[in-house]
């Protein structure tokens, strides 16, 4: 079986979680990117980096955060982040709290990602005194 895009990206994050500092996080994602490879393809062909698996145009982006359309949430983040002094203290705790559930590899719910472009329309639109 060929292995696809999805299976690419899926397999990518999931070794991305084998660096984690948690153990149990560390564990799952091997058990998981081991059931994903018996599903599809051998950890042979994932080795030897076969056509199957490989494709060298492949970046290392995170499927849950990365958009087409703009700027990811993440960017988003990074960018209020980097101007503390134009939010609010609750902004300011928000975009923290954000940050760390987007590197745990955890998608946004549809209030936070309203919350999110708000908070990044006001850092990009600030105005000088």
């Amino acid at each position: 079986m060929m292995a696809t895009p999805a299976f690419r990206k899926r397999l990518a994050l999931l070794c991305g979680m084998l660096g984690s500092d948690h153990g149990g996080e560390r564990a799952n994602a091997a058990a998981l990117a081991t059931k994903l490879i018996r599903e599809q393809v051998t950890w042979e062909q994932v080795i030897a980096g076969s056509p199957a698996t490989a494709d060298r145009s492949t970046n290392h982006s995170n499927p849950f955060t990365d958009r087409d359309d703009g700027p990811d949430a993440l960017d988003k983040v990074r960018t209020a982040l980097a101007y503390p002094g134009r939010l609010t203290e609750r902004e300011l705790e928000f975009c923290q709290s954000i940050q760390l559930q987007l590197r745990r590899h955890r998608r946004l719910s549809d209030k936070q990602e309203q919350v999110l472009n708000r908070v990044y329309g006001k850092v990009r639109n600030y105005n000088e005194p």
